[in-house]
């Protein structure tokens, strides 16, 4: 006489253990690795927004007989005003125009500042390219923002 070995049907421990930890494996990549793309689109959306304010600056430009209409300090340095005496954020750093990170508008650095060290600050210094520093008599616009995920974008205009 043979004794029947009857199977159960099912999963095993094994199997399940297994499923289960594959699971967590995926899920602890897609955990680390969204951080890191979150950052990467919000300086996606700071460098457009850069563009955007370097285009509205040489709209200006065009409609005013070539004149900017930054107010430069005696070292080169862009004030927080326009030449008009108003606040440069109301003329081009409106709402449509929020640091993605903080939700609030950006901020002009003030008097000595070209390298922006946090989110939502934008520095506007005359020169003659990214490198150098500011000049009075610098020939160029320098459009420098800082990038949350290390160091700044910059342009020359």
């Amino acid at each position: 006489m043979g004794h029947h070995v009857k199977k159960e049907k099912g999963f095993t421990i094994i199997e399940v253990v297994l499923v289960l930890a594959i699971a967590a494996l995926i899920f602890l990549i897609i955990f680390l690795a969204l951080p890191a793309l979150q950052r990467s689109q919000r300086d996606q959306q700071r460098r457009t927004d850069l563009g955007r304010i370097i285009a509205a600056s040489n709209h200006y430009k065009g409609n005013n007989n070539g004149a900017t209409s930054f107010t430069f300090d005696a070292s080169g340095y862009a004030t927080a005003y326009d030449t008009g005496g108003n606040a440069l954020y109301q003329q081009y750093l409106d709402s449509k125009f929020s640091d993605p990170s903080a939700n609030t508008q950006y901020a002009i650095l003030g008097t000595g500042a070209i390298i922006p060290t946090a989110a939502k600050q934008i520095a506007i210094y005359k020169s003659s390219d990214c490198t150098a520093a500011a000049s009075a008599t610098g020939t160029k616009i320098v459009f420098r923002m800082f990038l949350e995920s290390g160091g700044y974008v910059c342009q020359v205009n």
